[in-house]
């Protein structure tokens, strides 16, 4: 949806799909997005080198992930809310920073950024650490849905955003 919303407001030219399987020209984008993404990958590395081949001189690649080096993550250890199956690989901003320039990127941008939640979903995750208090906050929203149904940030500064530029000359 968001990159049909691109192309028919913005006229911009966008594709959506696995970078490794496509058919794409070196140097031919001028931004690479990976939301929630190289966490799930097989080979991060080569997902990397994948985005640096196809992208401009002077573009950015600019991609979010779960900081297991985190305060937060520590802390919860075992019971960290994103310790699931579906996660491949985990970075710390060290290890990840590490890994984009080892394959030709320079960091840009790198902070902690807030998740929106709503009351009810962080009811729910709350319970993992705090049952009680869970408890007594989905009691106090089940009659009141509008309420359960709002969306709220919420930072444990345990996300990361990184923006990288691929340099002139690679």
């Amino acid at each position: 949806m968001g990159c049909a919303i691109a192309r028919d407001r913005f006229g911009l030219e966008v594709w959506r799909g696995v970078l490794p399987d496509a058919r794409v020209e070196a140097e031919s984008f001028d931004a690479v997005t990976l939301w929630d993404v190289i966490e799930h990958v097989p080979d991060p590395g080569a997902l990397l080198w994948h985005c640096a081949r196809v992208l401009r001189s002077g573009s950015l690649l600019a991609l979010s992930t779960p900081d297991i080096g985190s305060p937060f993550a520590r802390l919860t250890g075992r019971r960290w809310y994103e310790l699931i199956r579906v996660h491949l690989y985990y970075f710390s901003r060290l290890t990840l920073t590490r890994l984009l320039t080892d394959t030709g990127f320079q960091i840009r941008y790198l902070r902690a950024h807030p998740h929106y939640f709503t009351l009810g979903h962080l009811a729910h995750r709350l319970a993992a650490y705090a049952p009680a208090p869970a408890r007594a906050l989905a009691a106090i929203l089940t009659p009141f849905p509008r309420l359960r149904a709002r969306l709220i940030p919420i930072n444990l500064f345990d996300w990361i955003v990184i923006a990288a530029e691929k340099p002139s000359g690679r």
